[in-house]
């Protein structure tokens, strides 16, 4: 699947109410605390986020539920491609695995279920599930493509 196929299928998902995306909004600092918390737990987390990224993980984790927050209050699959697409090069590069994201979506899940009501959780979780489907397919096409913000920059060629 290339970058349009993605736009499509992100286009599929339902936008989720200003109740459920208000409610997101106000456990971003508490989901990204927990989420924290949770992945310092995990064994072998050096491997999944490279060495000496621990303060860039947990950075990116108020980042990611921010985004993620805002993200279901103004919905637009073009740029949530686009910032998926950059977010994992951008962080590969830095020495994250992809096996990352597949701790990490779980775990932001489990975080989610917990901070919101079950009817707001159950509008936000598509996101979730679809990222996680879709992980591969970023991993490649971060290979091969630019995000429309790298071409908008100074960066005009792809990592070697």
């Amino acid at each position: 699947m290339d970058k349009t196929g993605l736009m499509t299928s992100a286009s599929a998902l339902k936008e989720v109410s200003p109740q459920a995306a208000s409610a997101f909004t106000d456990v971003v600092e508490t989901c990204a605390t927990d989420l924290n918390r949770s992945m310092r737990l995990v064994p072998d987390l050096e491997s999944l986020i490279g060495e000496g990224n621990l303060d860039v993980m947990e950075t990116n984790h108020v980042n990611h539920f921010k985004y993620m927050s805002s993200t279901c209050a103004l919905f637009d699959p073009r740029s949530f491609v686009e910032t998926v697409l950059w977010v994992q090069r951008t962080y590969r590069a830095r020495g994250f695995s992809l096996r990352y994201w597949d701790v990490m979506l779980p775990k932001a899940m489990d975080v989610l279920r917990t901070h919101l009501g079950p009817s707001d959780f159950d509008e936000i979780r598509p996101f979730y599930e679809w990222l996680r489907s879709n992980i591969q397919i970023f991993a490649q096409l971060s290979e091969t493509e630019l995000s429309v913000y790298e071409q908008m920059g100074d960066a005009h060629e792809l990592p070697h």
